[in-house]
């Protein structure tokens, strides 16, 4: 007697199959979510390493240009340089930086790439760092070309130097480093109609060494007219010659008194910076400068920004899609648990008839 073998039947060959295909598909997401959680999640611990703990203290551009042009409040200025200069030197501080800002210097031959023509007497723009690696080298916006930078003893303790553009001109010839350019302080009469010497009550010129010229990332250049904000006119120099030169125009406007100008020949501040070691201290570091970062002892016009600002605003997506993969994951998992369950008892339950 022959007995052949009793083929399952069609449908229970498809049952097979479709089970089997459902638990490689779902082999293939449960794989793809595991790799996207996974790279979720290190998208997170990166984004924080990475983007650091930053504060940036700025003002709007357009109050910076009203400020460089009138008399302003200079104890709202000192008050705020007093706090962030304690930041500066915080113990949690990686990198730091600020800059004070003045317009009062002049000069019969300083000229840049665009100087008005036959204008005599040329606003010379300082821009105060406290930093060697000063943020706008840090920040690429400019690039040191020739000469160097400042040395801690010319930033501590002041020493008539500065960093200018490489295409600016002295007494129509280039400036190269290790020049030394006549830079005039020169006061006004309440009423003058040009920037002329016939209108100055009175006027001293102070020598000051180039150290190093610099050039202007193309995205920043500028080219316009010359004003603080123009990356090309920027003339660097320590903060602290700023202070020393402000407290000089103070001394010889109170000389004479009602008879001068109108003119602000003091500071302002500019813009500050601050990145903290690791992100876990930026809530106590805002809670030990809480009067800064509440607004009540920056100066009128002035606003700050920190990383947590941007951590709340970046990093809700990030972390909504994590949990999305994450949920998806464990879905995925009882899925494949459940189809491979089901494969066994029906291999099973078959076996069994067999038998």
């Amino acid at each position: 007697m022959i007995f052949s073998k009793k083929k399952p039947p069609q449908q229970q060959k498809s049952k097979y199959f479709l089970l089997l295909f459902s638990s490689f598909a779902l082999g293939i997401v449960f794989t793809g979510i595991l790799v996207l959680s996974f790279y979720m999640n290190n998208i997170q611990t990166e984004f924080v390493e990475s983007f650091g703990a930053q504060i940036s203290i700025y003002n709007s551009k357009k109050y910076q240009s009203i400020l460089m042009n009138k008399s302003v409040n200079n104890d709202e200025t000192l008050n705020a340089q007093k706090t962030i200069s304690q930041m500066f030197y915080d113990k949690d501080i990686k990198y730091s930086d600020y800059s004070l800002l003045f317009k009062g210097m002049q000069s019969e031959d300083v000229r840049f790439s665009c100087s008005k023509e036959n204008i005599q007497n040329e606003d010379v723009y300082f821009y105060g760092v406290q930093k060697s690696e000063f943020l706008d080298i840090k920040n690429n916006k400019i690039k040191i070309v020739e000469g160097r930078s400042f040395s801690q003893n010319e930033l501590e303790n002041g020493k008539n130097v500065l960093i200018i553009n490489e295409k600016a001109t002295y007494k129509q010839n280039k400036i190269k480093v290790g020049d030394h350019l006549q830079l005039s302080r020169n006061i006004y009469p309440l009423l003058f109609n040009s920037n002329s010497f016939d209108d100055i009550i009175y006027s001293e010129t102070v020598d000051y060494e180039v150290i190093g010229l610099f050039e202007v990332d193309e995205l920043y250049q500028i080219n316009e007219q010359n004003t603080i904000d123009n990356y090309e006119t920027r003339v660097y120099v320590p903060n602290i010659i700023i202070e020393k030169e402000s407290e000089r125009f103070s001394q010889l406007n109170e000389l004479y008194n009602d008879d001068v100008s109108n003119m602000n020949n003091s500071y302002i501040l500019g813009d500050a910076f601050f990145l903290l070691k690791t992100p876990k201290q930026l809530e106590n570091f805002e809670m030990k400068y809480e009067s800064i970062f509440s607004g009540d002892e920056l100066p009128h016009g002035y606003f700050i920004y920190g990383t947590n600002q941007i951590y709340e605003k970046i990093s809700k997506p990030v972390k909504a899609i994590s949990i999305i993969s994450n949920y998806l994951l464990y879905v995925s998992i009882s899925c494949c648990i459940l189809i491979l369950g089901s494969i066994i008892f029906v291999v099973t339950k078959n076996r069994k008839k067999e038998i």
